[in-house]
């Protein structure tokens, strides 16, 4: 298979440099049905690399570059003995696997896979990767190729070689002046914002490390759900966002007190596939923006209201498409972050871009569309916080179930108040549906 070389874009680069400080992996985990038969899984998920052209992958020493050199796929996949609680050693293992690193010096593959037994009739596969190479749309086209080939390997025994270089975007706000203008005309008020957000408190700035926990929100609730957002004139991820901000707030409580730093602040993950011009399932790589939100959410503040707010930020961000300058404002934060020593890195995004959380969204029913109309499989995603966002729900729409992956940096939020902003999140989203 032929070599294919690529540059990185800037959020790349960036999670490169966190990868420095502890490991950036993502996990997605899909339920297949049927008996678990691991020799034919690990036949399937080695044929779906290598035809996809994912082996061989490389970053070049100046780490500006990287390549998929091709070769065989191991496929080799981890065997959980399920001898305890399934579902908890998964989650367990999981949490391993963000904390673990990819040797990305060798020629090999930035991906590992995980399979615990669920129940006598399915099982859960989990798809561990290096975050850098690709986004949760990109993964979840891979997921799709070992399902459909576990079930009939003679599907995928047509693959071709996905796209492994596509459009570098950083540079795409700067022929579009009036978006440019729009951007730098909001971005007096986002300063003021990132300096009036107080900053949640870490014990050890050098420990990086990656918590994780699972929770599935407003099961069998997702219609009335989206007609709560549609009455209150705001989409379903300014709910979430809105009721991440009253989950955590009681974390927060001392900023009342504080004489500047009174907002909290939540960031949002934006795929950008459409902005930059890939709208096929054959390219696989990676193409994000972000922006933030920041409210200083007063006590007795309702999710109706709070949403309607939010909602005035999500829409000035998305009309003026402000996650297209992400590549600029990571340009300039890893210039500075690369001249810093390891102890004031470790610093560095708390102090200066103080966030409590973030918010990553993926509705896999628009995506995982199969011929004969059936629902998408159970699935949910996992991903490293890195040192800028302490906490990330990773929120995964599959049929009527909203599963949310949580990590945390285990030195910022302790398990049970992780489980606190789990269970006021969760309590959040039953009541909105009961409003409705």
């Amino acid at each position: 298979m032929d070599e294919v070389t690529g540059r990185l874009n800037s959020f790349q680069k960036t999670m490169l440099q966190w990868n420095g400080l502890q490991p950036y992996n993502a996990v997605h985990v899909m339920r297949v049905a049927g008996v678990l038969d691991l020799a034919r899984l690990q036949s399937v998920v080695a044929t779906v690399i290598e035809s996809r052209g994912l082996t061989g992958f490389m970053i070049d020493r100046s780490r500006t570059s990287f390549s998929y050199k091709g070769g065989a796929a191991h496929g080799q996949i981890k065997l959980l003995n399920g001898q305890t609680d399934g579902r908890q050693q998964l989650i367990e293992e999981i949490e391993t696997q963000l904390n673990q690193p990819f040797d990305l010096g060798a020629r090999s593959e930035p991906f590992r896979f995980v399979v615990a037994p669920d129940g006598n009739d399915a099982f859960r596969l989990a798809l561990v990767y290096f975050h850098p190479i690709a986004d949760a749309e990109a993964i979840v086209w891979l997921m799709k190729d070992i399902a459909t080939g576990y079930q009939n390997q003679a599907a995928i025994g047509a693959l071709k070689p996905l796209g492994r270089n596509p459009p570098n975007h950083d540079m795409l706000l700067l022929p579009r002046p009036i978006l440019l203008l729009r951007w730098l005309m909001a971005l007096p008020a986002l300063i003021r914002s990132a300096r009036s957000s107080c900053r949640p408190t870490v014990r050890d700035p050098a420990d990086l490390r990656n918590g994780f926990r699972f929770f599935t929100a407003a099961s069998g609730k997702l219609p009335q759900l989206l007609s709560a957002a549609k009455s209150w004139g705001v989409t379903l991820n300014d709910l979430f966002l809105a009721a991440l901000l009253l989950a955590v707030a009681p974390l927060a409580a001392a900023r009342r007190q504080a004489p500047r730093r009174r907002l909290i602040s939540v960031a949002t993950i934006v795929n950008i596939r459409r902005d930059v011009g890939i709208d096929d399932q054959d390219t696989f790589g990676l193409a994000l923006g972000s922006f933030r939100v920041a409210h200083e959410v007063p006590e007795g503040i309702g999710l109706e209201q709070l949403a309607r707010a939010v909602r005035l930020q999500t829409k000035q961000a998305k009309q003026g498409k402000h996650f297209l300058a992400t590549p600029l404002q990571l340009t300039f934060a890893s210039f500075l972050f690369s001249r810093l020593t390891p102890d004031r890195q470790q610093k560095f995004y708390p102090k200066n871009q103080p966030l409590w959380a973030g918010l990553t969204n993926l509705n896999l029913n628009a995506l995982w569309q199969t011929a004969e109309g059936g629902a998408p499989p159970d699935y949910f995603r996992a991903v490293s916080t890195g040192p800028a966002t302490p906490l990330v729900f990773s929120i995964t729409t599959a049929g009527d179930r909203l599963n949310v992956g949580t990590s945390f940096r285990s030195t910022v939020f302790l398990n049970s108040e992780v489980a606190h902003v789990q269970d006021a999140f969760q309590s959040l989203l039953t009541n909105a549906c009961r409003m409705e």
